[in-house]
């Protein structure tokens, strides 16, 4: 029998503009997991379609995350050099 297969944390980064979930977003052709560290590159448009939770989140220079509405926990470090749009409603 096999050995069971561990996740190791890694750098996940957008290929292109796109849906977070889709795994054609990004170049593990995955979705992040929760202890990846993840980089939105300059000129891609991610948007979150669920809440989702990572370890670090780079956002370039001219990238873009839109929460869609919905929440992304970043439970260490945060960088944003682009820009993030969040829906806040009143």
């Amino acid at each position: 029998m096999g050995e069971p297969s561990t996740l190791v944390a890694g750098t996940v980064t957008s290929t292109q503009t796109g849906d977070w979930g889709n795994q054609s977003t990004w170049d593990c052709s995955c979705t992040p997991a929760d202890s990846d560290d993840v980089v939105i590159d300059s000129g891609h448009t991610v948007t979150l379609s669920s809440n989702e939770q990572v370890a670090c989140l780079t956002i370039k220079d001219d990238a873009v995350l839109d929460d869609g509405s919905n929440d992304l926990e970043v439970t260490s470090n945060f960088t944003l050099d682009g820009t993030y749009t969040t829906m806040v409603m009143y």
